[in-house]
């Protein structure tokens, strides 16, 4: 049997969510690392620009709600308590808040598109080629890019939440990655030449490099 055709992208289907959770510890002191600066604004500011072309709604994920309200979009603290030996949930525990969130907010999302709040630089077509890879709209689906799985930027079938949650609370899984492995998931290509999408923003070297790549961008 021929495989299905992946369903037709439409930004109404999908919901996205910034995961702004993380410690950033390798940023050093100072505030946390989606609030650092980047060309005048938090770091958590541009994924959520960049997140605007892909959803039709926006959220952000984050322990500390309080810290991002200044944004204006709704912000989904998760309720997974940290694990035995004291581990904190980490992203996969806002990813399947975020999933909880969007069934109800948003009734005609299929989809939930999630990315790191330190990835200022997204492609504007990130969700439609996560599901133009199809088949597969109730499998996982994260970005590759020169043989790098970026587990954090993934597409997600809101029915994944069940599973997901019993990955998470039950198995007490913490690591992206190795949620996935458990789920399931497909990984699609972009092309490895030119500016690289995902560049993460994890160190303050990062962040300068970052601001070099803004700084050509505008010429």
């Amino acid at each position: 049997m021929p495989p299905s055709e992946p369903p037709p992208f439409s930004a109404n289907h999908v919901v996205g969510v910034v995961l702004a959770g993380g410690a950033g510890r390798r940023m050093g002191e100072g505030p946390p690392k989606p609030l650092r600066m980047l060309g005048g604004r938090p770091l958590v500011a541009h994924a959520v620009a960049a997140l605007r072309p892909s959803v039709s709604t926006r959220a952000i994920s984050a322990r500390d709600v309080d810290r991002y309200r200044f944004l204006g979009l709704p912000v989904i603290a998760d309720d997974v308590p940290p694990s035995a030996d004291g581990r904190p949930p980490g992203p996969l525990a806002g990813i399947l808040a975020a999933l909880a969130w969007a069934k109800e907010h948003a009734p005609d999302a299929r989809w939930l598109l999630a990315a790191p709040a330190d990835t200022p630089f997204l492609p504007a077509d990130l969700a439609a080629r996560l599901i133009g890879a199809g088949p597969g709209a109730d499998v996982v689906a994260v970005a590759r890019r020169g043989g790098r799985e970026h587990y954090a930027v993934g597409l997600w079938p809101l029915a994944a939440g069940p599973a997901l949650r019993r990955v998470v609370v039950a198995g007490g899984v913490r690591s992206v990655g190795d949620g996935l492995r458990l789920l399931g998931y497909r990984a699609v290509d972009w092309p490895a030449d030119g500016e690289d999408p995902f560049f993460n923003v994890n160190t303050p070297a990062d962040l300068e490099c970052a601001e070099a790549i803004l700084r050509d961008r505008r010429g």
